[in-house]
């Protein structure tokens, strides 16, 4: 039995010591970081909020931004400026990064043609007792595509650090949101950039033309001047070719003039003999022609004596006539083959004086052309040097002129920006707003950097009632700015400083004003200077509503139960068959706030009841008339209402922010054609 009890001792003694051991040398587990990454880009048009930000500590599967992933993209872990560890996201975009307590980690996500984001962990102050058990981190984020005219961004996207509260690691919730705040402030200044100088193309295309259409006179007058010189060039190179042939033919009769044959002695057939005359010694063409007539001379007296010969053999009897005869015969021989080797001589010189007299003349002639293409060729040089010099000249008026167009570039881009800080500045800021309601949105969107339409509030504290306005100015750009500069102003000098507070009254008081602003003289009645514009005044005291309209109508969002039988019949009201929300249209009076040729009207007011939760929604008609969508036509006015039916289960911050991705959506690749302005306030 002892010897039982002591093996049961021996085993739990052996037990304790090998679990004591193996807990001496057993190891801190790692902190295990891991996650995904996304690609993603910084979107002009989308406001950036904490909600939507390209980061977030992922709790949830909604709770950050889904995008394509990050494949390829390069996981440095540094540790006191060292890399530690690197790695390669897989093609799903997940890494995984090994992480020891009590350091300062900084992990960077590198890709090409993308800003580099950072997360900063700090693994202090984890409690010992959570070391065996090792701990994990996960989180999603972005790699950001580069932008042109953004440099790399000099902040951590993301900062973790461990909660001893809640014993997790945690996202810093202020550090994030300061992120968020920079990332909307870049998108703002980029949204800026690329307006400015969409305008600044707009309003120098004029500019542009005009240069285009100076420089092409500038050229065509250049050619017509080089078409000139060259025709009469050819033409003088043309008469030098007709003086030649000329001269040429001339050469021709000539030489054939003065030697052709004038007897029949000439046409007799001679042997060629070498000549020996020499001409250089002045012998020319009258020394030619008397030899030939002495000649001629002689061959009469040799004929003559050929013929007493005749008739001497005829009467020779004796042998001594014979011997005479013979002796005659062979000195008339003589003079006869005499008479041929002059005459062969007298050809033989005639020939070498022809060619000599065309060799001459032929000198004469290439003198001549080259003297004339000489000529021709200072001419030419004088052309080519004109045409050069007149392209120097319009190369120097074309750089004079692109630097005017670049400094007038610059003083339009000034003066617009100028203008965005004024007109900023003069719309109702965000504080008059929450004193009409807490809950209310606008949506702002100038066409260009400054805009035509403009939106204004105002509330009456002694009275407790609420004006606001939305207005659509003639035109837009700088024009409608001014516009809209002016009225402004007159609403402030109506309501704030005159205390006036029926709708009819204001706007009928704001056309006085605009058009005795305007119109200086009976001939500019024709302009339709001035405004379309819908204007409210909420009564709190008794949920009453004032309306009056120059052309914009408003739209009330109401529960179906809240309707009246009026309003149910209106062909106008549009039920949602399934969330119980109806909207009624409050139609505006069929003419402007300015000059108009038609007869001028009084403003009319229509009086509302309200109930709580109504919306009131008043627009322009920028938003209904982009055009967009698959076939690129209009959007409407029907869809535009049936979206506010159909997001009214939405709070007015969310219906906002649908509302501008709708926009956007429909826009696509398009231009924005008009400014969009679009106020909803919640009774």
């Amino acid at each position: 039995m002892i010897k039982k009890y002591f093996k049961i001792i021996s085993f739990l003694l052996c037990t304790l010591l090998l679990s004591n051991y193996a807990s001496a040398n057993r190891k801190d587990t790692l902190i295990n970081f891991t996650g995904k990454v996304y690609e993603n880009k910084i979107d002009t048009d989308k406001k950036i909020t904490y909600k939507n930000a390209i980061f977030k500590l992922v709790k949830t599967s909604v709770d950050f931004f889904v995008s394509n992933t990050a494949d390829k993209t390069i996981v440095n872990c540094i540790l006191d400026g060292k890399i530690v560890y690197a790695d390669t996201v897989k093609s799903d975009g997940v890494f995984s990064i090994p992480l020891n307590y009590d350091n300062n980690y900084r992990i960077e996500f590198i890709k090409d043609d993308y800003y580099v984001s950072s997360v900063a962990i700090n693994t202090n102050g984890v409690p010992q007792r959570l070391h065996k058990k090792g701990i994990d981190i996960h989180t999603e984020l972005d790699v950001i595509k580069k932008h042109p005219k953004q440099e790399q961004f000099k902040f951590d996207m993301m900062k973790i650090a461990f909660d001893q509260k809640d014993a997790v690691f945690k996202e810093n919730e202020a550090h994030s949101k300061y992120v968020q705040e920079e990332l909307e402030l870049i998108r703002i200044n980029l949204t800026k950039t690329i307006a400015v100088e969409k305008e600044v193309n707009r309003l120098s295309e004029e500019t542009r033309l005009k240069l285009i259409n100076e420089v092409e006179q500038e050229k065509k007058k250049a050619k017509n001047e080089g078409d000139l010189l060259l025709k009469k060039a050819r033409i003088k190179a043309d008469s030098i070719i007709r003086y030649a042939e000329i001269k040429s033919q001339e050469i021709e009769q000539f030489t054939s003039r003065q030697f052709s044959p004038t007897n029949s002695t000439s046409k007799k057939d001679s042997s060629k003999t070498k000549s020996t005359v020499d001409f250089s010694d002045g012998a020319d063409m009258g020394l030619i022609m008397g030899g030939s007539i002495e000649l001629t001379t002689k061959k009469d007296q040799v004929e003559n004596a050929r013929k007493s010969l005749e008739l001497a053999k005829l009467k020779a009897t004796t042998k001594m006539d014979s011997l005479l005869i013979i002796e005659r015969e062979a000195k008339i021989l003589a003079a006869e083959n005499a008479i041929l080797i002059a005459e062969q001589k007298l050809k033989d010189a005639e020939k070498e004086i022809s060619a000599q007299n065309a060799e001459l003349e032929m000198e004469k002639l290439l003198k001549k052309i080259m003297i004339f293409g000489l000529l021709g060729l200072i001419v030419l040089a004088i052309i080519f040097f004109r045409i050069i010099k007149q392209k120097k000249k319009d190369n120097k008026i074309i750089m004079q002129q692109k630097l005017e167009v670049e400094e007038q570039h610059k003083e339009i881009t000034d003066s617009i920006n100028y203008a965005e800080r004024i007109q900023a500045a003069v719309l109702t800021s965000e504080d008059e707003w929450n004193k009409i309601s807490k809950e209310h949105f606008v949506l702002f969107k100038p066409r260009d950097i400054v805009s035509g339409d403009f939106f204004w509030a105002h509330h009456n504290e002694e009275k407790n009632i609420s004006i606001w306005a939305t207005a659509d100015c003639t035109g837009h750009g700088v024009p409608g700015a001014f516009m809209s500069m002016l009225g402004i102003g007159f609403l402030n000098e109506i309501v704030i400083e005159n205390g006036i507070i029926k709708p009819d009254e204001i706007l009928n008081e704001l056309r006085s004003k605009i058009i005795k602003a305007l119109v200086k003289n009976k001939a500019d009645i024709e302009q339709k200077d001035g405004m379309d514009i819908s204007l409210c005044i909420l009564d709190k005291n008794t949920n009453t509503l004032e309306f009056s309209g120059a052309n914009n109508s408003i739209w009330i969002l109401k529960n179906h139960a809240d309707l009246s039988i009026e309003e149910i019949e209106n062909s106008k009201t549009i039920i949602h068959p399934t969330n119980e929300k109806a909207i009624i249209e409050i139609k505006a009076d069929k003419q402007p706030v300015g000059a108009y040729v038609e007869n001028i009207k009084p403003f009319k007011t229509s009086h509302v009841k309200l109930n709580k939760d109504d919306v009131i929604i008043s627009f322009t008609d920028g938003y209904p008339d982009q055009f967009g969508g698959v076939k690129g036509k209009k959007l409407k006015y029907k869809p535009f209402k049936q979206f506010f039916l159909d997001n009214s289960s939405h709070s007015l911050e969310n219906l906002k922010m649908n509302l501008e991705h709708s926009f956007n959506d429909w826009k696509g690749d398009l231009e924005q054609i008009d400014d969009v302005c679009v106020v909803a306030v919640k009774v």
